[in-house]
């Protein structure tokens, strides 16, 4: 009866889309149905000022979608909450080591942000600073500092403390006064220490952050085996299956391994790891890698992709030396 009553009143209003629908009880159908739709203003088809500026009133441009980088997919089978909270914890901390050791990359990512808050006005909050730009450190409650990755880039950020507070000056005075680089330097540093691509629970993907850390990882070249390897803190959530796992992906699986028990397969694991640089891939924050693109498409080859223009009539597909004596060993 409603779609009906809708029907209805778009006829009798030229088809316009109706808004607004009023429903109250009734005695005949037991309830009344009453449709509104926004009165169309009447332009004059003669006067050609007005209608150009009704019609930029009514039609709004669509909203601009940023574009954004493929993101790493998550590697969430077999692995618990708990576990992927320390994945994660431990791969933001490898990044802010990276990033802290490249100013030019910490410069990017800070600009970036600068201009997401200042001109695409997203996350925009004021503060008790002349310039209204919020940041926090990675500091989570249950994490760790690993004095090799993040430990090491919170201890400069300690001595430069050390060093404003000597100096008697400000904090705008001090930093003015510092060298390019040394200015540089702590850019990066302030910019790494702010990183926080953890994520708490396996469905709670963050596929934006994601790909940013992606972005970031490649511009600085991150390699967090330069500075650690997996070990027992960071080993120890993991189960016998996937610790074994880690032992096959870096060649050194050992039929021992499966006779241990759970603490000496994680501090086997950790000397494997550390004789091979090794570190699980989840780590490495590393973009998903495309496929050859010296190899044709499928639908390039069902087109005859990769076949001389001479060869007209041949189908899409040759057969090589090594096929020619596998069919000839099947047909044996």
């Amino acid at each position: 009866m409603i779609h009906a009553r809708i029907a209805s009143d778009q006829t009798g209003c030229g088809g316009r889309v109706v808004t607004t629908m009023v429903m109250w009880p009734a005695t005949g159908a037991g309830v009344e149905v009453r449709c509104y739709t926004p009165e169309e203003p009447e332009v004059d088809d003669g006067d050609e000022d007005v209608a150009p500026e009704t019609a930029r009133r009514t039609s709004a441009p669509p909203a601009y979608i940023p574009p954004e980088v493929e993101a790493p997919e998550p590697e969430t089978e077999g692995v618990n909450h708990a576990l992927h909270a320390v994945r994660t914890d431990v791969a933001t901390r490898g990044l802010i080591r990276a990033l802290a050791d490249d100013p030019g990359a910490a410069l990017t990512a800070l600009i970036a942000r600068l201009f997401t808050v200042l001109v695409r006005r997203a996350h925009v909050a004021r503060s008790d600073s002349a310039l209204a730009i919020t940041a926090s450190g990675f500091n989570p409650a249950n994490g760790r500092v690993i004095e090799a990755l993040d430990g090491d880039v919170r201890r400069r950020l300690e001595d430069r403390r050390t060093a404003w507070e000597a100096s008697g000056e400000t904090v705008i005075a001090w930093v003015h006064g510092l060298a390019h680089g040394e200015k540089m330097g702590l850019l990066a540093e302030l910019t790494a220490i702010s990183l926080d691509v953890r994520e708490e629970k396996t469905f709670s993907i963050r596929r934006s952050a994601r790909a940013e850390a992606a972005e970031l990882a490649a511009l600085c070249q991150a390699d967090i085996t330069l500075h650690w390897t997996p070990d027992a803190l960071f080993l120890q959530p993991h189960s016998k299956g996937l610790l074994t796992g880690m032992l096959e992906t870096m060649g050194a699986e050992d039929e021992r391994a499966k006779t241990l028990r759970k603490t000496e397969l994680v501090d086997w694991v950790a000397e494997q790891a550390a004789q091979r640089a090794w570190v699980p891939a989840a780590l490495c924050w590393a973009a998903p890698i495309n496929a050859d693109q010296d190899t044709p498409d499928i639908e390039d080859q069902a087109a005859g992709g990769g076949v001389d223009d001479d060869d007209e009539g041949v189908g899409a597909f040759a057969v090589t030396p090594a096929g020619e004596a596998a069919l000839g060993s099947s047909a044996a």
